[in-house]
């Protein structure tokens, strides 16, 4: 009986550390950083990478205060991948004004969507979705 004790123990450990490499944090990455134009403000826009090969890639955009380097999760979308590696046509970030921005997600077969970002000391995070860019 001490050998299927042992065997489990070890069994639940590897099953801990595979679900610890699969976390979010570490399918994370940075795909484009765009500072607002007076520098109050970096919109990030970040690919989540997904567990399974085929599987949806998600798109988070953070918003970060510079002054206090707060960080603000505006959004997380799902975008197809179709194979292809993303690139700046696929998702788009600009700053439309010193407080309004507008990201652009483009999946190869699928609609653009977008999202107007506005931004006011004091008052919450504005995030609209559109249909188009």
């Amino acid at each position: 009986m001490p050998r299927w004790s042992g065997l489990r123990a070890q069994l639940l450990a590897t099953l801990a550390l595979m679900l610890a490499g699969c976390a979010e944090s570490n399918r994370t990455i940075v795909f484009d950083t765009v500072a607002a134009p007076r520098g109050d403000y970096t919109l990030v826009a970040l690919v989540i990478t997904p567990w399974f090969p085929q599987g949806p890639h998600q798109v988070a955009l953070d918003l970060i205060q510079t002054a206090d380097g707060g960080t603000e999760r505006l959004i997380k979308t799902s975008l197809a991948y179709d194979g292809v590696p993303f690139t700046k046509q696929n998702i788009g970030l600009r700053w439309t004004a010193d407080h309004s921005a507008l990201v652009c997600l483009r999946a190869t077969d699928r609609p653009d969507q977008g999202v107007q970002i506005t931004v006011e000391t004091g008052q919450p995070t504005k995030v609209q979705h559109r249909h188009r860019c």
